[in-house]
């Protein structure tokens, strides 16, 4: 024997039909107005929203000029206001964020006094509510937000590159930046049919110094630092060949060891009697302790390196895309030859990093190094125009 269903609902749409027929009867009516048939309506739209029982129903249907309460405008532009505000500080909104809202704007809707619904802010309110306003959880990216936003030091700045490049030209202005690589992360994310378990990801890292011109014309031999003085894979292994390796405690830069860059970066120069303008950012390992002749040196102005530095804008981001693409071709090739993809990526060692670097730094473009220093605002297309026609 079959079991009949039981109908979904059964309290709405009991609802619905006693909602209904209440407003065709007031249709029909001569005396009702249209203001009291449009409020009707939103009344229908509202108990339909805010589930009221019967009881509710049929003393708001005996009155039939009940007014639906809306959210006050001060409710709304406090709402707004603390998003704003949320947005211009940078401060995290997590999703628990509602309960916090839900203060503001009030959570309890009841029926009071005069047949008026108050006004709820339901859940559902405030998704729409963002929803109508573009207000959703996204991601911090960089450190911009703590940028420090004076304009006078800002544009003091770009007044002095402007001077500076017409004193030195494209090919002698150069950024370095350093930078740290986790060399045996791979991307969390995959192209697969189901879902997959995760692995612990490796947190094996060397620090890089990256120096390039604003031509693009010369990009500096990388400079990579490790843990030790001399890896074991390094045997065997002409390292010079492709990055200048040098070590610390902790796999950071510190001031020995960029003073020694700039020291034989000075030499360089100094034979081909060359002179440069080297901008770079106020880290502590940043501290000038040798002399320079061939050397230039100006520092950005303070937490600004997000904004003004070029190899934030893009220099660094292309050059670990382009690290990152050639480190997992190389570990789908050992899986397709027949190794364990784990074993595959346990074998990246630093003699494999290093090849990699060097690939990838060769694959950064002029165009986009130039686009990089265009967009830090140190140059302008009629800079580059100039200078491209005058050398042709």
């Amino acid at each position: 024997m079959a079991i009949p269903k039981r109908p979904l609902h059964a309290a709405c749409s009991r609802r619905r039909s006693v909602l209904n027929k209440e407003r065709n009867r007031l249709k029909k009516s001569s005396r009702m107005s249209s203001d009291i048939i449009l409020s009707f309506m939103k009344l229908t739209k509202t108990a339909q929203r805010t589930r009221l029982t019967d009881e509710h129903l049929s003393s708001l249907i005996k009155v039939g000029t009940t007014q639906i309460a809306q959210p006050d405008s001060k409710i709304l532009n406090s709402t707004l206001t603390l998003y704003g505000r949320s947005k211009n500080w940078s401060h995290p909104i997590s999703r628990q964020g509602p309960s916090f809202y839900y203060q503001r704007v009030g959570y309890y809707g009841r029926i009071v006094t005069n047949n008026t619904i108050e006004f709820k802010a339901s859940r559902g309110w405030l998704e729409k509510f963002k929803l109508r306003n573009g207000i959703k959880l996204r991601k911090f990216h960089g450190d911009s937000g703590s940028v420090n936003h004076d304009e006078k030091s800002i544009t003091d700045f770009n007044e002095t590159m402007s001077l500076k490049i017409e004193q030195y030209g494209l090919d002698n202005v150069y950024n370095a930046d350093e930078t740290g690589v986790f060399y045996k992360a791979i991307p969390s994310k995959s192209v697969c049919t189901k879902s997959r378990p995760g692995i612990k990801l490796s947190k094996d890292r060397f620090s890089l110094l990256l120096c390039a011109n604003c031509s693009g014309s010369d990009k500096r031999r990388p400079v990579m630092i490790g843990r030790f003085k001399s890896p074991r894979c390094f045997k065997n292994f002409n390292i010079g060949k492709y990055v200048t390796y040098t070590h610390s405690n902790k796999a950071w830069m510190n001031r020995e060891i960029f003073n020694k860059w700039l020291s034989d970066f000075d030499c360089e120069l100094a034979k081909k009697k060359r002179k440069i303008l080297l901008v770079i950012d106020q880290c502590p390992s940043h501290q000038i302790i040798v002399t320079l002749n061939s050397i230039e040196i100006l520092f950005l102005p303070s937490r600004t390196s997000s904004l003004l530095q070029p190899m934030d804008q893009g220099i660094i981001k292309c050059f670990k895309a382009e690290f990152t693409n050639l480190k997992i071709n190389d570990i789908i090739e050992k899986v397709e030859a027949g190794e364990n993809c784990q074993n595959a990526i346990n074998g990246i060692t630093l003699k494999t990093a290093a090849t990699l670097t060097f690939f990838a730094w060769n694959k950064v473009t002029p165009t986009t190094i130039k686009n990089c220093f265009r967009h830090a605002q140190w140059i302008k297309c009629e800079t580059i125009t100039i200078n491209s026609e005058s050398k042709n």
